[in-house]
């Protein structure tokens, strides 16, 4: 039966019975077989990553591809005749037959029937078990012939020969090979009929199906040629001229020559190997992968590129005189590396029991000579910090610089942090002359470095490739290009012209007025000014430097230690961030983003910044200047200038503005402190929970947000309309001005002075979120409403009541003070306009000195005892406890403009007045006495 034709990706499920081609189903990753189930894959067939096949499931690969992680558990079937499988291929317990195709690195097979007879394998080969077996012929184990197994674990041993199908391989446990084990033994070697090498020199110049390289055997690969995966050569000789010598190229005890081309990565060279690199490109991008060369191997570098990870493991030597090697050049312990020449880029490493003498080259940041290594640096002109020193064995200390001259010529600069070096060798040797004369450079053939007093000018057409150092010495740069590297070391350089790839400062000057540089690292008392150009790397001021730019642009930047930063013009592209107790100056410009972090300061005068940003710990000053957005979190004064929209202040943040303008949307955030106290702020200003904002002085706009937990004080300046206290908020109002439509919203308010605008609302927006109003004084608009939460769904339930309160104890309110369902309002003093009403559902509590109804005296009531008022239709007046008079109608009437609703609940209490409420009463008593006697005296007079 066969199932599945449909092209549809299937993941992560096990796949139906039956048989299952592909093509046409595709199988996605995570994807498993089980019992009575066979899935093909054939020429164009995917299969994805971490693929399973489960007891009874058969597996048959002819073609396509196969992802990583393919996984056959006991009591499956897999037999490979073609295509190609990813990395980390598990065989653990199934029944295996292998053919053909290309397999990845980490192919593991274990405990169960496998025969192999062809494919080729990454490093990384593992097959162990009673029942594993090799079919092929020409094996050797390190060069003597073996017929029955091999037994390869641990230690230098190198396995090789030919499978049934052709493919040549090499294994070796240098490389994470393994055949057997110490338990079964070796692995069963079954003899196949293999043809003879051919002598005939092969080159090829196409993509080539060759499986590797035998005895005697030699291969020259030109432009256009291409080399399979995981090509083997043994005793023989391979030229690389040009083309790809493909990925996982082994050879062992065999002649590699690379003068053009690339090769891959996974290049290994075993035991007898001479590699030759005097050009071309041999890849590497990660540890796993760079070129590694093992015990017994020779590596000449005369010319060419070796990338990343470059390797020297025990027992091999390497010998660089020309060309450049990428990051992360390990010598391992027990090799040995000898450098008269060519470049390393950055991070050499010489690891415990290595073996490194250096007389020439040029030498990146990142060199290490660890402890236990012996390293010999063969040259003259050794300054330590500027001091001559001796030769003799030196260990770099903190803040250390160590310069010098090596044999060639080349200067170097070993410096403390960057580079860590141990029981280092300092050889005197003869050194070349110095330059006397200035040099000009318009071609690619200039010095190694320049040394002390020397002076070098770069035109059109120069060149320079990196690392490049210069000491004590002045570079000018009005053209042509310096790749990476360069280093200055109390140095000169001034770039007006041409394309510079950046480097480091140490006690140093860098003055830019042209052309294109890229990152800069500014150290120990260095200074880079910058009046023009274009800086397209990152700008890192170091301790002790200081930087100034008035002019060019800059992508980005950082400042740490105590570092100064001056921009006075010029252009941030993308952002500069100070910490580490720098200090930082913004006075001209126009600049993307600035972070000011970590104990550091900024000072704006002027220019323009499209977004600011502070941490904690931070001081940040603004004057004038334009800021499009912000962000603190530390301290800000700002006392001009203008900020944009959306300014946000952070937990920790405290922010004082005395002065300039800031755009709506301001948030005072969780636990931010905000101060005004002049500045003009835009409209939407938010106080967020546990946040404090206190306004002196200036103006904001409408809608000011109070909410949750944050805390408001306001004793001057003009706030707009609609400002809300929402709930759990706490505003306290002593001074200024708030517009009209203030909402008290569940949050609690107090007020002492100042004035209030028109339609004022306290309320309650549920039946747990109460609004509170106390207000002593200041001056309250027309239109007061008090409002509490009321809910009654049926006629016959128990309503759910949230009571809004106000307190008034003084001030004035203008007409239409209304208070609705559900509130409470208690007034001991204040001076009411026309029109007080309470609706249905309110309640007025009235403490005063005297009351009386339709000008009758309430002569019973009893002091602090509440007396509820149920007359209506008539006219209560009397005197607040404050001393001030009032008359409210008790008008019935739904229409009627000052009423008392009969469901309003009315009480008067008499209540004896504060003393200094007393005295001022007092005194208000005897002027009205002074008023009327001379009233008195008026009339007398008028009538005589």
């Amino acid at each position: 039966m066969l199932v599945f034709v449909s092209t549809v990706t299937v993941h992560g499920a096990t796949l139906p019975r039956g048989t299952i081609n592909a093509p046409p189903q595709a199988i996605g990753n995570r994807a498993s077989i089980g019992t009575n189930t066979t899935l093909n894959v054939l020429t164009g067939g995917v299969v994805g990553n971490e693929f399973t096949a489960e007891l009874g499931g058969v597996v048959n690969i002819s073609g396509g591809v196969v992802g990583e992680k393919f996984t056959a558990l006991p009591g499956s079937k897999v037999t490979v005749s073609g295509g190609t499988i990813g990395e980390r291929f598990d065989s653990n317990g199934a029944e295996l037959t292998v053919t053909g195709g290309v397999f990845g690195r980490a192919f593991r097979v274990y405990a169960q029937p496998a025969k192999i007879s062809g494919g080729s394998f990454g490093f990384g080969f593992n097959v162990t078990g009673p029942n594993a077996q090799l079919e092929g012929g020409d094996f050797q184990l390190n060069g003597a012939a073996v017929t029955d197994s091999a037994l390869l674990d641990f230690g230098v041993n190198v396995f090789s020969g030919m499978l049934k199908d052709g493919t040549v391989f090499i294994l070796s446990a240098q490389a994470g090979d393994f055949l057997g084990d110490a338990v079964h033994g070796g692995v069963k070697l079954a003899s196949a009929v293999v043809p003879p090498a051919s002598a005939t020199p092969v080159t090829v110049s196409t993509p080539s199906s060759m499986k590797g390289l035998r005895q005697g055997q030699t291969l020259t690969l030109v432009n256009g040629g291409a080399l399979s995966r995981n090509f083997a050569a043994v005793g023989a000789t391979l030229n690389i001229a040009g083309g790809d010598a493909g990925e996982g190229l082994e050879v062992l005890n065999s002649y590699v020559n690379i003068s053009g081309g690339a090769v891959s990565k996974y290049f290994h060279a075993f035991a007898g190997s001479d590699v030759n690199v005097t050009g071309g490109i041999i890849r590497g991008s990660r540890e796993v992968d760079g070129f590694r060369a093992y015990n017994d191997s020779v590596v000449n570098i005369s010319g060419g590129e070796v990338g990343n990870y470059f390797s020297a493991e025990k027992g091999s030597v390497i010998n660089v005189s020309g060309g450049s090697i990428g990051g992360q050049f390990y010598a391992q312990a027990g090799s040995v590396v000898n450098i008269a020449g060519g470049r390393l880029t950055n991070s050499f490493t010489a690891l415990d029991d290595s073996e490194v003498h250096i007389s020439g080259g040029s030498i990146g940041p990142g060199f290490n000579a660890a402890p236990g290594s012996y390293v010999t640096l063969a040259g003259g002109e050794f300054l330590l910090n500027g001091v001559a020193i001796p030769a003799g064995k030196f260990t770099i200390q903190s803040s250390d610089v160590l310069t010098g001259t090596l044999q060639d010529g080349s200067t170097f600069a070993f410096v403390y942090g960057s580079d860590q070096l141990t029981d280092v060798t300092l050889m005197e040797v003869p050194l070349p002359a110095r330059a006397t004369s200035p040099m000009t450079l318009d071609n690619s053939s200039g010095p190694r470095g320049l040394r002390a007093g020397e002076k070098l000018t770069v035109v059109d057409g120069g060149a320079i490739s990196g690392p490049f150092t210069a000491v004590d010495s002045t570079l000018n740069f009005a053209g042509g290009v310096a790749d990476y590297g360069l280093e200055l070391v109390r140095s000169q350089a001034n770039v007006s012209g041409g394309a510079v790839g950046g480097g480091m400062l140490y006690d140093s000057h860098l003055s830019i007025s042209g052309g294109a540089i890229g990152s800069i690292n500014a150290v120990s008392n260095s200074m880079v000014s910058m009046s023009g150009g274009a800086l397209n790397g990152r700008l890192d001021a170091g301790a002790g430097s200081t930087i100034n730019v008035s002019g060019g642009s800059v992508f980005s930047g950082y400042a740490t230690s105590g570092s100064v930063v001056n921009f006075t013009g010029g252009a941030m592209e993308w952002t500069f961030t100070a910490t580490g107790d720098s200090r930082m100056s913004i006075s001209g410009g126009t600049h993307n983003s600035f972070t000011v972090d970590s104990g550091s300061y900024l000072r704006m005068t002027g220019g323009q910044v499209s977004s600011l940003g502070s941490n904690a710990r931070t001081v940040v000053e603004i004057l004038e200047g334009v800021i499009d957005r912000a962000t603190f979190a530390g301290k800000v004064d700002i006392s001009g200038g203008s900020i944009g929209l959306g300014t946000q202040v952070w937990s920790g943040g405290v922010v004082n503005a005395t002065g300039g303008t800031i755009g709506s949307g301001f948030r005072a955030e969780d636990g931010s402190i905000v101060n005004f106290s002049g500045a003009n702020v835009g409209a939407n200003l938010t106080a967020n929970s546990r946040s404090t904002v206190n306004i002196f002085a200036g103006t904001v706009g409408g809608r000011f947000l109070a909410n949750s937990a944050s805390k408001v004080n306001i004793s001057g300046g003009l706030i707009d309309a609609d400002m809300t206290a929402s709930a759990g908020s706490s505003v306290t109002f002593s001074g200024g001005s708030i517009g009209d439509r203030l909402r008290v919203s569940g949050g609690a308010m107090t007020m002492s002075g100042g004035t209030l605008g028109d339609g004022a609302q306290v309320t309650s927006p549920t039946n747990t979120t109460l609004g509170r109003f106390k207000i002593t004084g200041g001056s309250v608009g027309n239109g007061f409403r008090v409002q509490g939460y009321f809910s009654q769904p049926t006629p016959t339930s128990a309503p759910v009541v949230g009571p809004a309160t106000v307190e008034i104890l003084g001030g004035a309110f203008g007409e239409r003070f209304t208070a609705g369902v559900a509130s409470i309002v208690n007034i001991s003093g204040g001076i009411f306009g026309e029109s007080f009403v309470a609706e249905k559902g309110a309640t007025i509590n009235l403490f005063g000195r005297s009351f009386a109804i339709d000008g009758i005296p309430m002569s019973s009531l009893i002091r602090d005892m509440p007396f509820t008022v149920s007359m209506r239709d008539a006219m209560l007046s009397g005197v607040l406890t404050d001393g001030s008079p009032f008359s409210f109608t008790l008008a019935s009437n739904g229409s009627a403009a000052e009423r008392f609703d009969p469901q309003a609940t009315l009480t008067v209490t008499l209540a004896v007045p504060e003393p200094r409420t007393l005295l001022i009463t007092a005194l208000a008593v005897v002027e009205m006495v002074g008023v009327f006697r001379s009233q008195l005296r008026y009339c007398l007079q008028l009538s005589n």
